[in-house]
């Protein structure tokens, strides 16, 4: 699925309600960060959405970088 098809996927979603907690401090970050980038966040996650289900799978590599990694 390109970026065009996954554009009007995100406009023609249905109007399923998703609710979860967040860090408010995390939400507010979020929140400013896609301020920026000309989207609110409601968009973001939907997009995000978008990007699993095309992809089948998450969308970016959930692998450490780095040894140093305190869990």
């Amino acid at each position: 699925m390109n970026s065009n098809n996954i554009r009007k996927r995100v406009e023609n979603m249905a109007s399923t309600f998703i609710r979860f907690r967040v860090d408010e401090d995390l939400k507010i970050e979020a929140s400013l960060i896609c301020k920026k980038l000309g989207i609110d966040l409601q968009t973001y996650m939907r997009m995000c959405l978008c990007r699993l289900v095309s992809n089948k799978g998450i969308p970016f590599d959930m692998i450490f970088r780095s040894i140093n990694i305190r869990l």
